[in-house]
C-alpha cells in the first residue's frame, strides 16, 4: 500500500518523519481516512450553496491530508478552501468535484491495504 500511495503522490518520507518511522500508526490512521471522506463529502453543501459548510468540511479534509502526507490530494483542497473563501464559489465547486476522481483513488488503495 504504502508504495502505491508513493506513486500517486503522496509524500512518504514526510509521514514518517512525523510518524517518527511508525509505519503501523500511520497505517492505523490510513485506513481511518477513506470514511472521513464520506462524513465529510462537501458535495450536498455545493448542491444547497451552503457554502460556510461546504467550507468547513473541505478545510478538515485538508487538514486531514496534511496530517497524513497525501500532498496532491492536500494541494487540490488547499485550492478548493481558497477558492471558497475568496468567494469564488462556481470555481470552488467545479474544483472540489474534479478532485474526488482522486480522493477516491486514494480510497482505494488505501482499503485495499
Amino acid at each position: 500500500m504504502i508504495d502505491k500511495l508513493k506513486s500517486m503522490g503522496a509524500d512518504i518520507d514526510d509521514a514518517m518523519r512525523r510518524f517518527q518511522g511508525n509505519e503501523a500508526l500511520y497505517k492505523r490512521l490510513l485506513v481511518k481516512f477513506p470514511e472521513q471522506t464520506v462524513n465529510l463529502n462537501a458535495a450536498e453543501y455545493f448542491e444547497k450553496e451552503d457554502y460556510d459548510k461546504a467550507l468547513e468540511n473541505v478545510h478538515t479534509l485538508k487538514g486531514l491530508a496534511a496530517n497524513l502526507s497525501l500532498a496532491n490530494l492536500y494541494e487540490a483542497y488547499s485550492e478548493v478552501v481558497n477558492l471558497l473563501r475568496t468567494e469564488r464559489y462556481i470555481e470552488a465547486e467545479q474544483r472540489y468535484f474534479a478532485l474526488l476522481p482522486l480522493e477516491e483513488r486514494y480510497n482505494k488503495v488505501i482499503l485495499e491495504g
